[in-house]
C-alpha cells in the first residue's frame, strides 16, 4: 500500500483484521465493500493480489519439488544404511 500511495488505504485492511488469504480472496466487489471507492485504486489492489497470488503459487511448487527433493535423499539414505547393515552374504557385489 505504502509503495503505491494509498497509505489510507491501510487502516481498511488491519482495522478489519484482514488475513493473507482473505486478501488473495478479494475481487473489486469486495475491495469497493470495504470502503474503496476509487475504480483506479480498486484495479491497483486487484493487480497487486494476483501479483501475490502468482507469487504464492511459485512458492508452493518450489516448496513442493524441495520436499521431493529431501524425501528423494531420505530414501536413499536409509536403502544405503540397509544396505550397509546387511550381511555381507546378502549384499550385492
Amino acid at each position: 500500500m505504502l509503495a503505491q500511495n494509498m497509505e489510507t488505504y491501510i487502516a481498511l485492511f488491519t482495522g478489519d483484521g484482514i488475513t493473507g488469504e482473505e486478501v488473495l480472496g478479494l475481487d473489486g466487489s469486495g475491495l469497493k465493500e470495504m470502503g474503496i471507492r476509487n475504480k483506479e485504486d480498486r484495479e491497483k489492489i486487484k493487480k497487486k493480489i494476483k501479483e501475490l497470488k502468482a507469487h504464492n503459487e511459485r512458492e508452493k511448487k518450489e516448496m513442493g519439488r524441495e520436499r521431493a527433493r529431501r524425501d528423494k535423499l531420505m530414501r536413499k539414505a536409509e536403502r544405503a544404511s540397509a544396505n550397509a547393515n546387511a550381511p555381507a552374504i546378502n549384499r550385492k557385489k
